[in-house]
């Protein structure tokens, strides 16, 4: 059954305090924390911690409202269909050869858990490899998943990345970051807007296997991503190499489903001659002309999109 509603966050930890439970030898040992209230002001790696070891563009269906419509939303997932198995790859080769890792901890969360909870904060880092060691990252064996949470994402010894204490029911929690959430692509980072985590956090806090994180993919960072950057080289010789990810998704009848600047809904027209954007009607009907209306300040919607997480319990410490 698809979800309606979600949330985003990215990181944990204070030096020499591992985002694990106490009991080295067993990642799945009962934990020896219990920070009590919702966490928000908690320390950095107090809480549960996970390693993202797994991420991709969800194929599922399971979706989230992100439009107040009252129906799930995720335009860029149905838009790329044909190039999801491409896209997920991409993403996953960063996970797994150590260029893309990040952390989500659970803060706040109180024991024994049972899955309820009053109020908890979900928290995300971007992360550094602690031991340099990419093929223990994803592994349930003790000293595995151990990072280092990056102090380029970290303000006043917190995570630029947190929600609001939100509560935990029937193992699920749901939370939406204010901060823009940047996801790499290739050589590129996607702004994602209004991130949103659906997280099912189980009995036993072992791995996380069903969490969705949606939001608003911009459409002028969208215009920043070539379409062959999603396929392994050569690029496919139908597809022009300077034609972006936006522009397709105008070619192929898709318009921003998210009203990010409150001015409802903007729309852009292309040339295919030159698959190019030409010009960008903004929410209150003013036309701005041109290949680079996209980047005017104007405009500033964006796309659905939904993404599958997968964690494993991790570690991580945090030095300023």
């Amino acid at each position: 059954m698809a979800r309606l509603l979600m949330i985003v966050a990215p990181l944990c930890l204070t030096a020499g305090n591992a985002c694990t439970p106490s009991a080295p030898q067993d990642h799945h040992a009962a934990p020896s924390w219990e920070s009590g209230g919702d966490g928000y002001l908690d320390p950095p790696g107090q809480g549960a911690c996970y390693f993202i070891d797994r991420f991709a563009l969800n194929q599922t269906g399971a979706e989230i409202d992100l439009t107040g419509d009252g129906e799930p939303d995720a335009t860029l997932n149905h838009a790329f269909a044909r190039e999801l198995e491409y896209f997920n790859l991409q993403l996953n080769n960063l996970i797994e050869s150590g260029r893309y890792l990040s952390m989500i901890e659970v803060a706040g969360l109180g024991l024994p858990y049972a899955g309820e909870d009053d109020a908890v904060t979900l928290k995300f880092y971007p992360c550094h490899d602690a031991d340099a060691d990419i093929a223990n990252n994803a592994c349930l064996e003790p000293g595995c998943g151990h990072m280092l949470a990056d102090p380029d994402f970290m303000i006043d010894g917190q995570s630029l990345y947190r929600t609001a204490p939100a509560p935990l029911r029937d193992h699920r929690v749901l939370g939406q970051l204010s901060a823009t959430l940047y996801i790499k692509i290739s050589d590129h980072a996607l702004p994602i807007r209004r991130t949103t985590f659906d997280l099912r956090l189980p009995d036993d806090l072992g791995a996380i296997t069903d969490s969705l994180m949606c939001g608003a993919a911009t459409a002028h960072g969208l215009d920043l991503i070539p379409l062959c950057h999603l396929f392994p080289d050569p690029c496919p010789p139908f597809i022009p190499p300077d034609m972006t990810m936006a522009v397709t998704l105008a070619e192929r009848g898709y318009q921003p489903d998210v009203d990010l600047d409150g001015d409802g809904l903007e729309t852009f027209d292309t040339d295919p001659a030159t698959y190019e954007v030409v010009s960008c009607r903004d929410g209150d009907g003013a036309v701005i002309a041109g290949a680079g209306c996209l980047h005017d300040g104007r405009v500033a919607d964006g796309y659905s999109v939904c993404f599958d997480q997968h964690a494993v319990p991790g570690q991580l410490d945090y030095s300023p």
